[in-house]
């Protein structure tokens, strides 16, 4: 396995990790401020899509498939953060 592409999978698996501790495991109270979705927006995004860049660069090797499908991933948890922090901006979500 290539270094870049150890060090990019780490990554994808550390930013996928924190995003979902964060949302799941997020207790609700009334003092606290509510989830921010819009802060997950950029690094999901630039993450996912360097992913699937390094991982289309290196055809073959251990892990690029790995790492192309996280980055994937990571795009479309990317995009779903869009569409809540849109829902939350219009006034449609009461979560």
């Amino acid at each position: 396995m290539r270094p870049i592409i150890a060090v990019v999978l780490l990554l994808d698996v550390a930013i996928l990790f924190g995003v979902s501790f964060v949302v799941a495991l997020r207790k609700a109270s009334p003092n606290r401020i509510q989830l921010r979705w819009r802060t997950f927006v950029i690094p999901l995004l630039l993450a996912g899509w360097v992913s699937v860049k390094i991982g289309g660069r290196y055809a073959t090797g251990t892990g690029v498939e790995i790492t192309r499908n996280l980055g994937l991933v990571l795009v479309g948890m990317g995009f779903m953060s869009i569409l809540v922090a849109l829902r939350k901006w219009r006034g449609l979500d009461l979560l």
